[in-house]
Order: structure tokens, then sequence, then C-alpha cells
């Protein structure tokens, strides 16, 4: 991931609802991640240590079902905007987002059944423009 705070970076975790297996999450995140690398973003990787699967023994294991994107902020929308439509092609599929710019965050919890692709991508905007100012105001 790059170190610069300016830079936002997305968390994301997928959360089937218990309808899919441990490999088929993973699977299912890994193909997420290979698509979003197409979007020609800053990075996409798979985050470490938080939320090991259970059994998990090595350093080298991932969290299941979780993505950290850094994504400049001209990329947001259209990153937005492709995991809307992701979400849509999915059954039982809820996304929760983490978006952080230096020491700003905040989180949503999408799920495209429940909201309107229009609210998400209002609350998107102004978080974005939000975030993006310093920390102190």
């Amino acid at each position: 991931m790059p170190t610069d705070t300016s830079i936002p970076l997305l968390n994301l975790q997928v959360d089937s609802g218990n309808v899919l297996v441990p490999d088929e999450l993973d699977r299912v995140t890994r193909q997420l991640r290979r698509d979003l690398t197409e979007l020609n973003i800053e990075s996409v990787e798979f985050p470490r240590g938080a939320n090991l699967p259970s059994g998990a023994k090595s350093a080298e294991a991932v969290a299941l079902g979780s993505l950290a994107v850094a994504v400049l902020p001209v990329a947001i929308p259209k990153v937005i905007e492709f995991l809307r439509d992701w979400l849509m092609r999915g059954e039982n599929r809820t996304l929760k987002l983490k978006l952080q710019v230096g020491g700003n965050s905040a989180e949503i919890e999408c799920n495209p059944s429940m909201v309107a692709t229009n609210d998400i991508e209002l609350l998107v905007g102004k978080l974005t423009g939000v975030l993006g100012k310093p920390a102190n105001t």
C-alpha cells in the first residue's frame, strides 16, 4: 500500500450473510480484486492480520473477504460505480466500506436491496469532500 496519507484508502469487507462458505467467499473476493485491478487505480491488496480465518497460523494469512484499495480521489466515483454494479450482480452480498484520508475516516455498509444507488453516490460524494479536509476542521 502507498504510504502517502493524501491518497484515500478504501477498505472493503465482503459479506454474504453466511450464504458463502469460506472457500467461496475467498474466490469471490479474489475475483473482485482482479476486477478492481483493471480499473487502473493505485493498488488493490489483501490486508494482513485482522479478521483472520479460524485456524490461520501464518503471518501470510489474509483477512477473509477483505481488500485494501488505494485510489486517487478523482477515481473514487468510478470505483464506487463499479462496486455498486458488482453488488447488484451477486445475491445476498453486502459490502462494508471504510474510506480513510489522512487522519479522517468514514464507514458505510452497502446493501443494494436496501439502499438506492443514487443515495450511495451522494453519500460518497459528501464523504470524499469532508474527508479531504484537514482533520482539525
